[in-house]
């Protein structure tokens, strides 16, 4: 029989800022948008990637999966 695995590696980080919105708003973003368009490159339809702004902190999940194909027994 045939088996199936993925290996899924996942990251999530989360870091807080300045509630004064004249720091917290003067990013352009052009970070992030760089980070998706490389991933999409490396890992094409393999990823999510998402970002949450709470108000106090910003965070970003990402998951890739990095290995996945079938097993054979020998």
């Amino acid at each position: 029989p045939l088996n199936y695995v993925t290996i899924k590696v996942v990251d999530s980080m989360d870091n807080s800022y300045a509630t004064d919105h004249t720091i917290a708003n003067t990013s352009n973003k052009l970070g992030l948008s760089n980070l998706k368009k490389r991933l999409e490159l490396i890992y094409p339809g393999k990823y999510s990637f998402t970002t949450q702004n709470n108000g106090h902190s910003f965070e970003v999940i990402l998951s890739v999966n990095c290995i996945s194909g079938e097993i054979k027994n020998v």
